[in-house]
């Protein structure tokens, strides 16, 4: 299967993360939330962190997982780029402050209000290279009160290898509602590629998502050699064991102060 291209004018083109949002939580419903959630809270009591530390999730989506670790005492707060994404997450969880941004700027995140920050399920991967990477990092090193922890993971290239060089996948939700996505892994640009299409009650829609996918050796080097950070952990795939080469999701735990 070669790399899909654009070609049916009776789908129009929107942004990343506008018109998905109206089937995001039912395309998502394999995530296991509660999963990340007490993965994160484990992680977070073993850095000796709890649920007084104020907390902040980068990349928030539709608020899912912040809905799941408010389940273990945690206030967080969330961001995103996305309008449309913030809408719902602001209808699931009002107690919750959310700021419309992203990385790398972070522009409307105060400073040294959150000692935890998170940016989960390959959030850092929409980061088009390691200058965003650095640029991203510091910004957040900036934005954490010290003593202060920031936990974000990242897909690898064996993954995206395996389970995505060609893949398509569709489902129906209703006479006017569905979605196809086809996706595709550029092995020499390192590059994951989502197409999809969106059925809705007004109309037809088409967004790409472009992933970037660092190496390992990659995002430790910006990290030790770009920025404050101290590089406490490099955990594999849900576990707390290190990082290896055949990883297939990798969780950085970072410290500041």
């Amino acid at each position: 299967m070669n790399k899909p291209q654009t070609h049916d004018q009776a789908y129009q083109q929107t942004a990343a993360y506008t018109k998905i949002a109206e089937v995001y939580d039912r395309m998502m419903l394999h995530v296991n939330y509660p999963r990340w959630a007490a993965y994160i809270e484990a992680m977070l009591r073993r850095a000796d962190f709890d649920s007084e530390s104020a907390l902040l999730d980068i990349g928030c989506g539709t608020g899912r997982f912040l809905r799941q670790i408010y389940k273990f005492g945690f206030n967080g707060d969330g961001c995103d780029p996305s309008p449309e994404m913030l809408e719902i997450a602001r209808k699931r969880l009002p107690q919750a402050q959310f700021y419309p941004c992203g990385f790398p700027e972070l522009a409307q995140i105060p400073e040294e209000k959150y000692s935890i920050i998170t940016s989960l399920y390959d959030t850092i991967n929409y980061l088009p290279d390691t200058d965003a990477l650095e640029q991203s990092l510091n910004c957040v090193y900036q934005k954490l009160k010290p003593p202060g922890i920031f936990i974000f993971d990242a897909v690898t290239r064996l993954n995206c290898q395996h389970y995505f060089k060609n893949y398509s996948d569709k489902e129906q939700f209703d006479e006017k509602t569905a979605y196809f996505r086809e996706s595709y892994y550029d092995g020499k640009e390192h590059v994951q590629y989502n197409w999809i299409r969106i059925h809705t009650e007004n109309g037809k829609f088409e967004e790409m998502h472009r992933q970037y996918i660092f190496s390992f050796r990659e995002i430790k080097k910006v990290i030790q050699q770009k920025t404050k950070f101290e590089l406490a952990h490099c955990y594999d795939d849900f576990t707390f064991h290190k990082a290896n080469r055949r990883s297939g999701r990798i969780h950085f735990v970072l410290r500041k102060g």
